[in-house]
Protein backbone atom coordinates (compact mmCIF):
# COMPACT_ATOMS: atom_id res chain seq x y z
CA UNK A 1 0.00 0.00 0.00
CA UNK A 2 1.37 3.38 -0.94
CA UNK A 3 2.42 5.63 1.91
CA UNK A 4 -0.20 8.08 3.08
CA UNK A 5 0.86 11.69 2.83
CA UNK A 6 -1.39 13.67 5.13
CA UNK A 7 -2.48 17.08 3.99
CA UNK A 8 -1.21 18.58 6.99
CA UNK A 9 -2.03 19.21 4.03
CA UNK A 10 -0.48 18.86 0.59
CA UNK A 11 2.50 20.19 2.24
CA UNK A 12 5.04 19.15 4.90
CA UNK A 13 5.94 22.48 3.34
CA UNK A 14 8.70 25.01 3.54
CA UNK A 15 7.09 28.42 3.98
CA UNK A 16 10.10 30.60 4.57
CA UNK A 17 8.76 32.86 1.83
CA UNK A 18 5.66 33.80 3.89
CA UNK A 19 5.41 37.51 4.42
CA UNK A 20 5.24 38.29 8.07
CA UNK A 21 6.71 40.97 10.20
CA UNK A 22 5.72 41.53 13.77
CA UNK A 23 2.02 42.26 13.41
CA UNK A 24 1.00 40.48 16.60
CA UNK A 25 -2.81 40.68 16.86
CA UNK A 26 -3.40 37.34 18.54
CA UNK A 27 -5.71 38.72 21.19
CA UNK A 28 -8.06 40.07 18.53
CA UNK A 29 -10.18 38.45 15.88
CA UNK A 30 -8.44 39.83 12.81
CA UNK A 31 -6.34 37.64 10.54
CA UNK A 32 -2.63 37.78 11.26
CA UNK A 33 0.38 36.79 9.23
CA UNK A 34 3.15 34.48 10.42
CA UNK A 35 6.67 35.68 10.99
CA UNK A 36 9.21 34.65 8.39
CA UNK A 37 10.26 31.16 9.47
CA UNK A 38 10.86 27.73 8.00
CA UNK A 39 7.94 25.33 8.54
CA UNK A 40 7.86 21.56 8.22
CA UNK A 41 4.11 20.96 8.70
CA UNK A 42 0.95 23.01 8.29
CA UNK A 43 -2.71 22.50 9.21
CA UNK A 44 -5.76 24.56 8.35
CA UNK A 45 -8.75 25.02 10.65
CA UNK A 46 -12.03 26.59 9.59
CA UNK A 47 -10.81 30.17 9.98
CA UNK A 48 -7.26 29.76 11.28
CA UNK A 49 -3.99 28.10 10.35
CA UNK A 50 -1.19 26.61 12.40
CA UNK A 51 2.26 25.38 11.43
CA UNK A 52 5.25 23.75 13.05
CA UNK A 53 8.71 25.22 12.66
CA UNK A 54 11.71 23.01 12.09
CA UNK A 55 12.41 23.29 15.83
CA UNK A 56 8.90 22.05 16.72
CA UNK A 57 7.44 25.41 17.78
CA UNK A 58 3.75 25.93 16.98
CA UNK A 59 2.87 29.18 15.21
CA UNK A 60 -0.79 30.04 14.48
CA UNK A 61 -2.57 32.88 12.74
CA UNK A 62 -6.09 33.84 11.66
CA UNK A 63 -9.37 34.11 13.56
CA UNK A 64 -8.92 34.06 17.34
CA UNK A 65 -12.43 34.34 18.78
CA UNK A 66 -11.83 31.35 21.10
CA UNK A 67 -8.07 31.41 21.61
CA UNK A 68 -7.42 28.88 18.86
CA UNK A 69 -4.21 30.64 17.79
CA UNK A 70 -2.87 31.20 21.32
CA UNK A 71 -0.30 28.43 21.19
CA UNK A 72 1.15 27.06 24.42
CA UNK A 73 4.86 26.85 25.00
CA UNK A 74 6.62 23.65 24.06
CA UNK A 75 7.68 21.70 21.02
CA UNK A 76 5.39 19.48 19.01
CA UNK A 77 5.61 16.70 16.44
CA UNK A 78 2.13 17.10 14.86
CA UNK A 79 -0.62 19.72 14.76
CA UNK A 80 -4.24 19.91 13.55
CA UNK A 81 -6.91 22.61 13.39
CA UNK A 82 -10.68 22.31 13.91
CA UNK A 83 -13.59 24.72 13.87
CA UNK A 84 -12.40 26.91 16.74
CA UNK A 85 -9.79 24.72 18.44
CA UNK A 86 -6.33 23.36 17.82
CA UNK A 87 -4.62 20.21 19.02
CA UNK A 88 -1.02 19.07 18.81
CA UNK A 89 1.16 16.18 19.90
CA UNK A 90 4.19 16.76 22.06
CA UNK A 91 7.45 15.02 21.27
CA UNK A 92 6.44 12.33 23.76
CA UNK A 93 3.04 11.80 22.08
CA UNK A 94 0.84 13.59 24.61
CA UNK A 95 -2.16 15.47 23.15
CA UNK A 96 -2.38 19.17 24.00
CA UNK A 97 -5.38 21.25 22.84
CA UNK A 98 -6.36 24.92 23.04
CA UNK A 99 -9.18 27.19 21.88
CA UNK A 100 -12.92 26.71 22.39
CA UNK A 101 -13.75 24.39 25.29
CA UNK A 102 -17.31 23.66 24.11
CA UNK A 103 -18.02 19.89 24.20
CA UNK A 104 -14.74 19.44 26.13
CA UNK A 105 -12.91 19.27 22.82
CA UNK A 106 -9.80 20.84 24.34
CA UNK A 107 -9.72 18.22 27.10
CA UNK A 108 -7.96 15.25 25.51
CA UNK A 109 -7.66 11.95 27.35
CA UNK A 110 -4.43 10.84 28.93
CA UNK A 111 -2.16 8.63 26.92
CA UNK A 112 0.27 8.83 24.05
CA UNK A 113 -0.66 9.04 20.40
CA UNK A 114 1.05 8.71 17.05
CA UNK A 115 -1.25 10.99 15.00
CA UNK A 116 -4.04 13.51 15.60
CA UNK A 117 -6.93 14.84 13.48
CA UNK A 118 -9.38 17.65 14.33
CA UNK A 119 -12.95 17.80 13.06
CA UNK A 120 -15.29 20.74 13.41
CA UNK A 121 -16.14 20.32 17.11
CA UNK A 122 -14.18 17.19 18.00
CA UNK A 123 -10.82 15.50 17.64
CA UNK A 124 -9.61 11.96 17.01
CA UNK A 125 -6.17 10.49 17.54
CA UNK A 126 -4.44 7.19 16.93
CA UNK A 127 -2.65 5.35 19.71
CA UNK A 128 0.67 3.69 19.03
CA UNK A 129 -1.23 0.45 18.45
CA UNK A 130 -3.54 2.08 15.87
CA UNK A 131 -6.66 2.34 18.04
CA UNK A 132 -8.87 5.39 17.37
CA UNK A 133 -9.62 7.58 20.39
CA UNK A 134 -11.93 10.59 19.97
CA UNK A 135 -13.30 13.37 22.18
CA UNK A 136 -15.59 16.39 21.86
CA UNK A 137 -19.01 16.72 20.26
CA UNK A 138 -20.78 13.37 19.87
CA UNK A 139 -24.17 14.56 18.60
CA UNK A 140 -23.88 12.32 15.54
CA UNK A 141 -21.67 9.61 17.02
CA UNK A 142 -18.54 11.13 15.49
CA UNK A 143 -16.42 10.36 18.56
CA UNK A 144 -17.65 6.76 18.82
CA UNK A 145 -15.23 4.89 16.55
CA UNK A 146 -15.55 1.17 15.92
CA UNK A 147 -13.07 -1.30 17.28
CA UNK A 148 -10.05 -2.06 15.18
CA UNK A 149 -6.70 -0.63 14.21
CA UNK A 150 -6.24 2.11 11.65
CA UNK A 151 -3.43 3.76 9.72
CA UNK A 152 -5.03 7.22 9.44
CA UNK A 153 -8.23 9.14 10.20
CA UNK A 154 -10.09 11.89 8.34
CA UNK A 155 -12.31 14.10 10.53
CA UNK A 156 -15.16 16.08 8.96
CA UNK A 157 -17.93 18.25 10.34
CA UNK A 158 -19.80 15.50 12.16
CA UNK A 159 -18.42 12.29 10.65
CA UNK A 160 -15.11 10.49 10.64
CA UNK A 161 -13.54 8.00 8.28
CA UNK A 162 -10.41 5.92 8.73
CA UNK A 163 -8.34 3.47 6.77
CA UNK A 164 -7.62 0.04 8.17
CA UNK A 165 -4.17 -1.44 7.88
CA UNK A 166 -5.36 -3.22 4.73
CA UNK A 167 -6.66 0.03 3.19
CA UNK A 168 -10.39 -0.48 3.73
CA UNK A 169 -12.39 2.70 4.49
CA UNK A 170 -14.44 2.62 7.70
CA UNK A 171 -16.67 5.57 8.64
CA UNK A 172 -18.80 6.59 11.62
CA UNK A 173 -20.91 9.55 12.73
CA UNK A 174 -23.34 11.61 10.64
CA UNK A 175 -24.58 10.00 7.45
CA UNK A 176 -27.34 12.30 6.23
CA UNK A 177 -25.81 12.56 2.77
CA UNK A 178 -24.06 9.20 2.65
CA UNK A 179 -20.75 10.64 3.85
CA UNK A 180 -20.25 7.67 6.19
CA UNK A 181 -21.12 5.04 3.57
CA UNK A 182 -17.83 4.33 1.78
CA UNK A 183 -17.62 2.11 -1.30
CA UNK A 184 -15.80 -1.19 -1.27
CA UNK A 185 -12.14 -1.18 -2.23
CA UNK A 186 -8.77 -0.33 -0.81
CA UNK A 187 -7.27 3.12 -0.51
CA UNK A 188 -3.99 4.73 0.52
CA UNK A 189 -5.28 8.21 1.45
CA UNK A 190 -8.54 9.63 2.76
CA UNK A 191 -9.94 13.09 3.55
CA UNK A 192 -13.24 14.40 4.91
CA UNK A 193 -15.13 17.60 4.13
CA UNK A 194 -18.22 18.87 5.91
CA UNK A 195 -20.61 16.35 4.36
CA UNK A 196 -18.45 14.43 1.89
CA UNK A 197 -15.45 12.14 1.87
CA UNK A 198 -12.82 11.38 -0.77
CA UNK A 199 -10.13 8.73 -0.91
CA UNK A 200 -7.40 7.67 -3.30
CA UNK A 201 -7.47 4.12 -4.64
CA UNK A 202 -4.19 2.28 -5.04
CA UNK A 203 -4.30 3.27 -8.71
CA UNK A 204 -4.37 6.95 -7.75
CA UNK A 205 -7.99 7.37 -8.81
CA UNK A 206 -10.04 9.71 -6.60
CA UNK A 207 -13.21 8.11 -5.24
CA UNK A 208 -15.68 10.33 -3.37
CA UNK A 209 -19.02 9.88 -1.62
CA UNK A 210 -21.56 11.97 0.29
CA UNK A 211 -23.07 15.36 -0.50
CA UNK A 212 -22.65 16.41 -4.14
CA UNK A 213 -24.56 19.71 -4.09
CA UNK A 214 -21.53 21.56 -5.45
CA UNK A 215 -19.89 18.73 -7.36
CA UNK A 216 -17.49 17.98 -4.52
CA UNK A 217 -17.75 14.21 -5.06
CA UNK A 218 -17.36 14.45 -8.85
CA UNK A 219 -13.57 14.32 -9.27
CA UNK A 220 -11.77 14.57 -12.59
CA UNK A 221 -9.62 11.75 -13.87
CA UNK A 222 -6.31 11.21 -12.10
CA UNK A 223 -4.11 9.72 -11.03
CA UNK A 224 -3.37 11.68 -7.88
CA UNK A 225 -0.79 11.24 -5.12
CA UNK A 226 -2.44 13.16 -2.27
CA UNK A 227 -5.85 14.68 -1.60
CA UNK A 228 -7.52 17.10 0.82
CA UNK A 229 -11.08 18.31 1.34
CA UNK A 230 -12.49 21.63 2.43
CA UNK A 231 -16.08 21.99 3.66
CA UNK A 232 -17.56 21.70 0.15
CA UNK A 233 -14.61 21.36 -2.22
CA UNK A 234 -11.72 19.00 -2.77
CA UNK A 235 -8.19 19.38 -4.15
CA UNK A 236 -5.58 16.82 -5.15
CA UNK A 237 -2.06 16.72 -6.52
CA UNK A 238 -1.16 14.88 -9.71
CA UNK A 239 2.04 12.88 -10.13
CA UNK A 240 3.64 15.94 -11.68
CA UNK A 241 2.66 18.17 -8.75
CA UNK A 242 -0.20 20.03 -10.41
CA UNK A 243 -3.07 21.03 -8.08
CA UNK A 244 -6.53 20.04 -9.36
CA UNK A 245 -9.67 21.12 -7.47
CA UNK A 246 -13.42 20.58 -7.76
CA UNK A 247 -16.60 21.47 -5.87
CA UNK A 248 -17.90 24.85 -4.76
CA UNK A 249 -16.16 27.89 -6.15
CA UNK A 250 -17.95 30.58 -4.16
CA UNK A 251 -14.64 32.11 -3.02
CA UNK A 252 -12.38 30.89 -5.86
CA UNK A 253 -11.35 27.91 -3.76
CA UNK A 254 -11.05 25.61 -6.78
CA UNK A 255 -9.16 28.10 -8.97
CA UNK A 256 -5.72 26.72 -8.18
CA UNK A 257 -2.78 28.74 -9.52
CA UNK A 258 -0.49 27.42 -12.19
CA UNK A 259 2.64 25.67 -11.08
CA UNK A 260 3.67 22.53 -9.28
CA UNK A 261 3.69 21.65 -5.60
CA UNK A 262 6.01 19.08 -4.09
CA UNK A 263 5.18 16.93 -1.11
CA UNK A 264 7.90 16.93 1.51
CA UNK A 265 7.60 14.94 4.70
CA UNK A 266 8.68 16.51 7.93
Amino acid sequence: MRGYKSFVMFLGFVASSCNGGSHDMRNGEDATEPDRKTYVAIAGGYHHTCALTDSGEAICWGHNNAGQIDTPEGTFSAITGGGSHTCALTDSGEAICWGSQTYDKTSPPEGTFSAIFAGYQYTCALTDSGEAICWGDNSEGQISPPEGTFSTIAAGEDHSCALTDSGEAICWGGNGDGESSPPEGTFFAITAGAKHTCALANSGEAICWGDNKYGQISPPEGPFVTITAGPAHTCALTDSGEAICWGTNAADEINSPEGTVSTRTA
